[in-house]
């Protein structure tokens, strides 16, 4: 599955697709499922072949690569790249504090990795961050689907607070009971 969290995504290369997925998020289109077949075939067949570790990697980029054609493909249009100078001065200056958050937060999700690898080495790193990736899935498998429809939805009730808290409990109840028995089954096979 090619997330986009960041512990698993190299910035500069996901960031390009924000403006065509964004685009094409109105029309609800899965847009991940390219680049999660390509790189499912890429990974599993290198690593029958004998690639190693390089299987990952390299079907994590055909992935990428995938999920970029298959945005441009269906974009209604392209956004062409610029730089003015003299914007990029005022956004960085302007958004100074947000990038240092930013980056806090980055290194505060990543420290577990960076101190697992310098410790323990690139092997027991390898099984932390699967074992750590298995526990996030059914967040990203149910929860954060659920958030994506919900918030909208939630939008759109602002002026009916009932019924807003009513469904907002109903959708709460449903990824809990989905949820917590996957939850309870990983921590049994762990």
């Amino acid at each position: 599955h090619v997330l986009g969290t960041a512990r698993s995504r190299p910035v500069a290369c996901s960031e390009c697709h924000l403006v065509p997925g964004a685009l094409l998020s109105p029309g609800h289109l899965d847009s991940a499922a390219p680049a999660e077949l390509v790189f499912s075939g890429v990974a599993l067949g290198l690593a029958a072949a004998g690639a190693g570790v390089w299987s990952l990697v390299v079907g994590y980029l055909a992935g990428y690569v995938a999920n970029a054609a298959g945005l441009l493909l269906l974009t209604p249009y392209r956004v062409r790249p610029a730089f003015d100078r003299e914007e990029a001065r005022r956004v960085i200056r302007t958004g100074r504090g947000f990038l240092s958050q930013d980056l806090a937060v980055f290194l505060g999700q990543n420290a577990d990795y960076l101190a697992v690898g310098r410790i323990l080495g690139p092997t027991q790193l390898g099984f932390y961050a699967m074992a750590f990736r298995q526990a996030e899935l059914p967040h990203y498998a149910i929860a954060e689907p659920v958030g994506k429809v919900t918030f909208p939805a939630f939008a759109q009730m602002s002026d009916d607070r009932p019924r807003m808290a009513d469904i907002w409990l109903r959708a709460t109840r449903l990824v809990g009971l989905i949820s917590i028995p996957a939850l309870v089954g990983l921590a049994i096979v762990a």
